[in-house]
């Protein structure tokens, strides 16, 4: 995978429907290693997220739903909500909203807020999520690849420099 191993690659997926946390998850178990962990409550999530902040080299996707209240947290953050916050705590995560919410403010906020995008959860959502995911670790490890090639460039325009003035010190000398 492009210079990363998946296993430095963690997917959160925060969803209320216990359904749904299983095939996502299962699915991402049988075609990958990242390493998966879900929560049925956004607010589960923060407490872990912060408890456990990821690895410097680590890359986090947050597969998040929007509606998280149940009957029993019905007063549950929302996704948006969960979105801030998150953000707040590492700008570095990506954030794919998936929800079978069609309101079309609501997907404007998230991407104002920093998600990627907003899946509607349909028969298509794995596919969906998962090429979304795949782009974004592609971005990720390219622009590493690009932070890498300046600094190599920096210390061999440096080395160069320093031969430089040796060769000139030399001449100089004699």
């Amino acid at each position: 995978m492009l210079g990363i191993k998946e296993q430095n690659i963690d997917i959160y997926i925060v969803d209320d429907d216990k359904l749904m946390l299983k095939i996502l998850s299962t699915k991402f178990d049988s075609i990958s290693k990242y390493n998966v962990k879900t929560f049925v409550t956004g607010e589960a999530f923060l407490e872990y997220f912060i408890k456990y902040p990821p690895k410097k080299k680590t890359i986090c996707l947050l597969v998040l739903d929007y509606q998280l209240s149940t009957k029993e947290n019905k007063d549950a953050r929302n996704g948006i909500e969960i979105l801030k916050f998150v953000k707040e705590i590492n700008e570095n995560i990506h954030v794919v909203i998936h929800s079978s919410n069609n309101d079309v403010e609501v997907a404007a906020k998230a991407i104002e807020l920093g998600a990627r995008t907003f899946i509607k959860k349909n028969e298509n959502s794995f596919l969906r999520i998962n090429n979304q995911l795949k782009s974004i670790i592609s971005e990720v490890v390219l622009e590493k690849k690009r932070e890498n090639s300046k600094v190599t460039q920096l210390i061999f325009g440096g080395l160069l420099f320093l031969f430089s003035l040796l060769v000139l010190y030399h001449f100089i000398a004699e």
